[in-house]
């Protein structure tokens, strides 16, 4: 799902750095308006490229030896990702033309009360 910044429910599919923003936008806070693409879009994503084995696959082999090259073959799956296109329909519908975006990731275990990174 693709969620306004101004949506009143605050979703727990998107990272904790967007959760902070929506709630300091809605109390009066001086943050751009935006959208955030949930968890659930990014599992759409994944399947719709068909690569939850190969994900599934290096995240279970991850280790402190070997991170370095696990991420660089995640980052490698990703850069050949396509959006589904309903979720391009979807994202062209939260965008005006002429206007600059800032494109910004976060993930649900980020920013955590005992472990920021």
């Amino acid at each position: 799902m693709i969620i306004s910044m101004d949506d009143n429910i605050i979703s727990e599919k998107v990272g904790n750095k967007v959760k902070s923003l929506m709630e300091m936008r809605r109390s009066g806070f001086n943050v751009p308006n935006g959208f955030v693409l949930d968890s659930d879009t990014f599992d759409e994503i994944v399947s719709y490229n068909q690569r939850e084995k190969s994900i599934s696959q290096l995240i279970s082999g991850i280790s402190v030896n070997n991170s370095i090259e696990t991420g660089n073959a995640l980052a490698k799956i990703f850069d050949q990702f396509e959006f589904p296109p309903e979720t391009i329909s979807h994202i062209r519908a939260k965008m005006t033309q002429n206007t600059k975006y800032s494109v910004r990731s976060s993930g649900l275990m980020e920013d955590l009360e005992k472990c920021s990174f």
